[in-house]
């Protein structure tokens, strides 16, 4: 990966996790609507319990991902960004640009998963 390549991505990297923290605030912000404010309704109180679930859902996934997007910042900033986590090889640039916070080789994920 040359030096221009590894900027760019490291620029779309902090991209995504500006648009990750913007997101989650807005999640946050959504979750804290008091309950009194959805209405008397059993119904209303039943959408208001079940959009709240969904929040926290999606906010869980929003976090996983950052926290997969700060590891490869980490990666491009101590210089080991594109290598495998698990067997040290190099991560071919097509799945780096197509998911650039994976941390292994599709050989190596395709291992883990299998174990799960």
């Amino acid at each position: 990966m040359t030096a221009s390549d590894l900027s760019a991505t490291k620029g779309r990297l902090e991209a995504q996790r500006a648009d990750l923290l913007r997101s989650l605030d807005e999640l946050t912000q959504q979750a804290q609507i008091p309950a009194h404010e959805y209405g008397k309704d059993e119904g209303d109180r039943a959408r208001s319990s079940h959009e709240k679930e969904l929040l926290s859902r999606q906010a869980v996934q929003m976090r996983s991902r950052l926290k997969l997007i700060e590891r490869a910042l980490g990666k491009v900033n101590d210089g080991s960004y594109g290598q495998c986590s698990n067997c040290g090889d190099g991560i071919n640039p097509k799945r780096l640009e197509a998911i650039p916070w994976t941390s292994y080789c599709v050989t190596c994920q395709e291992l883990i998963e299998r174990r799960q």
